[in-house]
């Protein structure tokens, strides 16, 4: 059931994101407004996680630790699992 919702918000997300840069772009940069808008989307939102991530796993006192963030990031997997069969 989540999965075709999941693809119907996807492509509304995109079409909208389409068209808010074409409205936004200046004439002869609607391309590079749209590769913009997908660079954020797939690079910056990626590379913002990937140190975010780096943060959380750095030894005490800086951060929480690798153990505790990997045994915090497996609870969240099979507790989600465990909602996504149960609802």
């Amino acid at each position: 059931v989540i999965e075709p919702l999941h693809g119907i918000t996807a492509a509304a997300m995109w079409s909208c994101s389409v068209e808010f840069g074409r409205r936004l772009a200046p004439d002869g940069s609607k391309a590079r407004m749209q590769a913009l808008a997908s660079g954020v989307y797939y690079r910056a939102a990626s590379g913002a996680g990937a140190l975010l991530w780096g943060a959380m796993t750095r030894p005490p006192p800086v951060g929480y630790g690798f153990r505790p963030m990997y045994f915090t990031a497996g609870c969240t997997i099979l507790l989600w699992s465990a909602f996504w069969n149960i609802g």
